[in-house]
């Protein structure tokens, strides 16, 4: 059967609070302001999925930092 892997460099100032958002879900590293972590399926729709979900919270992390280092530099 074929497995799928994908290996995930991300490289953000807010490396801590991505890695705290995936808590539980991933095993991720943090290097500097790199964080790594590996998606493993069997499926590639699987995987996909896991991508899918994995960026969103991404997105919504980096989205609320912004907001919160543009409201600390405007007081």
């Amino acid at each position: 059967m074929t497995s799928w892997n994908l290996v995930v460099q991300i490289h953000s100032l807010n490396v801590e609070s991505l890695a705290a958002s995936m808590h539980g879900e991933i095993e991720a590293t943090i290097s500097g302001d790199m964080l790594s972590f590996s998606l493993n399926e069997n499926a590639a729709n699987d995987l996909r999925a896991m991508w899918n979900t994995r960026m969103r919270s991404v997105e919504a992390v980096e989205s609320v930092m912004s907001i919160l280092e543009d409201r600390i530099l405007d007081s």
